[in-house]
């Protein structure tokens, strides 16, 4: 028998609320993903702020299109003062002005975290359920199943063994957004073959010996001193790039799950294909 999972049960209550009142007008974000969402699906005038982060190239994919609306930090003094007809949060991040938004009694809509393109178009019904914008969901869900159409049939017979590293040594394994990206780039993920569930460290011993092809490079913040980057600046990591191929992707793209996502298989699938063989 089917049982509703929690995001659909979620997506119901959001469409019975939207239907009982009017359409939100004063739109808060106070979460970086919950934002790149907002800015895929609102209206721009349904949008009243955005969390910080939306303005930061580093962190965010759609930073030129926040540009001009009120960025926020979450604090309960912006929540009273912007008065929000609906804040849409992330669930382990803002969560005190998450908290006192729905002891105000402002409505509250939590847009889980996407481990898997599904979790992806799950997500943006909801928040364009919650929006009245679900036709324009439905649109953008479309106009990704044809980018994934496209990376399934340029799919290479043989994959090329690779594995992500990000800053502080952390790569990424099997039930993960990124994992499922590589393989639809038609990359081989060596972390998730080797047992890897999720997110882990990853020793530059086990780098060394990890037998990918490609290593594909999650830069976030290279400029800035820091002991994660400090890294990628390891002896033998720098051995590592004139044995294998080395590529960038940028970390915005992994960061959070959104049409976006699908800008780095791209990028992955074009560099395995550019690998010499």
């Amino acid at each position: 028998m089917y049982r509703r999972g929690p995001t659909a049960a979620l997506l119901w209550l959001f469409a019975a609320s939207v239907a009982a009142q009017d359409v939100p007008q004063r739109v808060m974000s106070i979460n970086l993903c919950a934002d790149q969402l907002l800015l895929t699906l609102a209206e721009p005038g349904q949008i009243a702020s955005l969390s910080w982060l939306a303005f930061e190239a580093d962190d965010a994919v759609l930073v030129d299109q926040a540009a001009g609306f009120e960025p926020n930090f979450g604090s309960a003094e912006e929540l009273v003062r912007i008065s929000p007809d609906l804040v849409v949060a992330g669930p382990y991040t803002a969560t005190f002005a998450g908290s006192l938004a729905k002891r105000l009694g402002f409505p509250v809509l939590a847009i889980p975290p996407a481990n898997s393109l599904a979790e992806v178009r799950a997500n943006l019904r909801l928040l364009g359920s919650a929006l009245d914008r679900s036709e324009h969901a439905e649109q953008v869900i479309a106009a990704m199943q044809t980018r994934i159409d496209g990376l399934v049939a340029r799919q290479p017979r043989t994959p090329t063994s690779a594995i992500v590293v990000r800053a502080g040594g952390f790569t990424v394994g099997a039930n993960t957004l990124a994992h499922e990206l590589m393989t639809l780039a038609g990359l081989y993920n060596v972390a998730a073959a080797a047992g890897l569930d999720r997110w882990g460290s990853l020793s530059m011993e086990a780098l060394l010996s990890s037998g990918a092809d490609l290593l594909i490079v999650a830069n976030y913040r290279s400029d800035a001193p820091s002991l994660t980057n400090e890294t990628l600046q390891h002896p033998a990591f720098k051995i590592l790039e004139k044995r294998l191929q080395v590529r960038q992707v940028p970390a915005n793209l992994l960061a959070c799950g959104g049409p976006w996502s699908l800008l780095a298989a791209e990028l992955m699938a074009g560099q395995a294909r550019a690998k010499p063989l």
